[in-house]
């Protein structure tokens, strides 16, 4: 009888661990890679709370050297890459991000950035019914210069003050 018992357990056991591990799901991404040339960081951001980044790796090339990841807090859901300038396309990375659902009901999306000099490039990555579709936007870094209306007007107004300065006194 006990021999029953315990294996009644260990099945009981088994199930339980079958049905739990059945549940979550590692969801892989392949292949991104930085699309500027010049960047020296980038950073990427889950937007479901419920999902998390497993583990970041980059490519092993020449341009990947000295380059670098970490998470930016606890949950696991931002993480930073950091290097010395990269050209287009050579930083590739294989991320992979836990869910607590199994993969084909699994929806989420992966906000991004990449910083170079002259611009930051952002998008959103969207993971829906098992693929990956992607949007980018450019932030352009370059200084907005200050249109010769704004400076006539701003010479205009200091010299309205003066001569109201210089009149007050007489």
């Amino acid at each position: 009888m006990r021999f029953f018992s315990g294996v009644f357990t260990l099945l009981i056991a088994l199930l339980v661990f079958t049905a739990a591990s059945a549940f979550a799901s590692t969801i892989n991404a392949n292949g991104w890679y930085n699309e500027n040339s010049n960047v020296y960081a980038m950073q990427i951001w889950v937007n479901d709370p419920g999902v998390s980044i497993k583990d970041v790796k980059i490519n092993s090339g020449q341009s990947s050297s000295g380059w670098s990841w970490r998470y930016t807090d606890d949950t696991k859901t931002s993480a930073v890459f950091s290097g010395p300038e990269a050209d287009f396309k050579t930083l590739y990375t294989h991320i992979q991000f836990d869910s607590p659902k199994p993969d084909k009901f699994t929806n989420f999306s992966v906000d991004w950035a990449e910083v170079s000099e002259q611009t930051t490039l952002t998008g959103t990555n969207f993971y829906k019914n098992k693929k990956w579709t992607f949007t980018s936007g450019e932030i352009d870094r370059t200084p907005t210069p200050i249109p010769g209306a704004v400076l006539l007007f701003g010479g205009g107004l200091s010299l309205v003050a003066l001569f109201r300065r210089k009149f007050r006194r007489a």
